[in-house]
């Protein structure tokens, strides 16, 4: 994918300054998409740009200048055959970031990650346009949720709970470890479910298994709307699934993204008045790589050299 030098210059958009480092992870972020493009038209998987990257399409005709991540959405379906040929079809280095497929947990959403570690080589940096740091592309399932108002009214609790009880477990623990709160709320799920999670082994994975397979109750059925399950709690949307049954190209940055034709229905529904712009940096530190770019710091500080002008 080719970029011209001019886009890694650091900018103001909408008076947000965006670094060029940022310009090199988006970039390196859309080589990622790329690849995961490749595999869905290799298989006739449908995808569509969604949440902050479907709303910078419409209203930016790129990234939103202060979001630096890209989303994607398929329906399940599609996001079970995604997974199959993704684990084999992925470049050497790259996986799926999730409990279902790495020992990484990533709640509700799969990551295609292209490494698990900060590269400085050669290789890695002109494969990526110059970004040492891991990135990602975020996939989220929009499952069919039930029609009656009452079924969908315990689904969305059901599955809410279980989303919510495994982001409060702590990561490797047994149940025996858990806060008192922890485990009654488990049990509760369990006898609900009819289920009894491994006491051996670490709960956190479980629960996402759980609630994953929760959120799919409906795979079979043909409701009229669809979601994300894991969101259902928070706030309950509802889109009608026609507006995900044609596909149109949007531009972004120098690409074009495939976007559900009811985009409008999509951003709505979620947002409101979403061409009115609003900052704000709900679900991730900003830039998303803050923390490794400290590291990074840290290890070329110890090392007795300055840290390369081109990663700033």
């Amino acid at each position: 994918m080719y970029f011209d030098d001019s886009f890694f210059e650091g900018e103001e958009r909408d008076g947000f300054y965006i670094r060029p480092m940022v310009k090199r992870a988006w970039a390196a972020q859309l080589e990622v998409l790329d690849v995961i493009s490749d595999i869905c038209d290799a298989h006739g998987i449908r995808w569509f740009a969604d949440s902050g990257t479907l709303l910078g399409a419409v209203r930016h005709h790129g990234f939103i200048p202060w979001d630096d991540d890209v989303d994607i959405v398929m329906l399940r379906a599609d996001f079970e055959r995604f997974r199959v040929y993704a684990r084999t079809e992925l470049p050497e280095g790259w996986f799926l970031r999730n409990d279902r497929d790495s020992d990484d947990i990533n709640g509700a959403i799969t990551c295609v990650v292209n490494s698990r570690v900060v590269r400085t080589d050669a290789e890695f940096l002109e494969r990526f346009h110059g970004c040492p740091y891991n990135v990602g592309v975020d996939v989220c399932i929009l499952d069919t949720l039930p029609d009656d108002p009452e079924e969908y009214e315990f689904y969305r609790i059901l599955t809410g709970n279980a989303y919510d009880t495994e982001e409060n477990a702590p990561k490797g623990a047994l149940l025996d470890d858990f806060p008192e709160d922890l485990k009654t709320r488990i049990t509760e799920l369990e006898g609900t479910c009819g289920i009894e999670l491994d006491r051996t082994q670490p709960v956190k994975p479980q629960l996402n298994r759980l609630a994953d397979q929760l959120a799919a109750m409906y795979y079979d059925t043909d409701g009229a709307d669809v979601g994300i399950a894991a969101f259902h709690y928070n706030h309950s949307i509802r889109t009608p699934v026609s507006a995900y049954a044609e596909t149109i190209y949007l531009p972004f940055e120098h690409v074009m993204l495939p976007a559900p034709k009811g985009y409008d229905t999509v951003l709505t529904l979620r947002m409101g008045d979403y061409m009115t712009p609003v900052r704000s940096y709900d679900f991730h530190d900003y830039p998303f790589f803050i923390h490794a770019e400290e590291q990074l710091r840290e290890w070329y500080a110890g090392q007795g050299l300055e840290f390369p002008k081109e990663f700033e």
